[in-house]
């Protein structure tokens, strides 16, 4: 308190987002009114937009398939990523081998304009094999 009969103490949350802007929140709590207050994702989502977001995805083989991540991001815009299982370059069809793969993709996308948009990921091997997985991100 600032020592105030009807004294108020100001809070600011303050969020650097990976491009150095920063996001500050701001509450202010009166002697007279100290009820708690909570910032929710929605306090935070309008300045999500034009800003990286991560995303992060893991996939395994019990082969030795190569593996591609294909991120279609509901906007227009997508990303793949291919994976060797040898680290090096591509097997031949049908893979030679069995020699089980992990592999993790990690990318980033920014969200042009507010928005709810469809994340679609399919994970793909070199046999034909695929799985998908979709999910919503609000924006804005």
């Amino acid at each position: 308190m600032n020592g105030q009969p009807n004294g108020a103490n100001p809070v600011w949350v303050i969020i650097t987002l990976p491009s150095g802007l920063e996001v500050r929140l701001h509450h202010t709590f009166n002697v007279q009114h100290p009820a708690t207050w909570t910032w929710t994702l929605d306090d935070v989502r309008p300045y999500l937009v034009g800003q990286d977001i991560t995303f992060e995805a893991a996939a395994s083989d019990v082969g030795s398939d190569d593996l591609t991540f294909t991120w279609a991001f509901g906007d227009g815009a997508s990303a793949r990523t291919m994976v060797f299982n040898n680290g090096v370059g591509p097997d031949p069809f049908p893979s030679p081998e069995v020699s089980p793969i992990a592999a993790t993709d990690v990318t980033r996308h920014a969200f042009g304009g507010a928005g709810t948009y469809t994340v679609t990921l399919t994970v793909t091997d070199d046999d034909g094999g695929t799985a998908t997985v979709t999910f919503t991100v609000s924006v804005g």
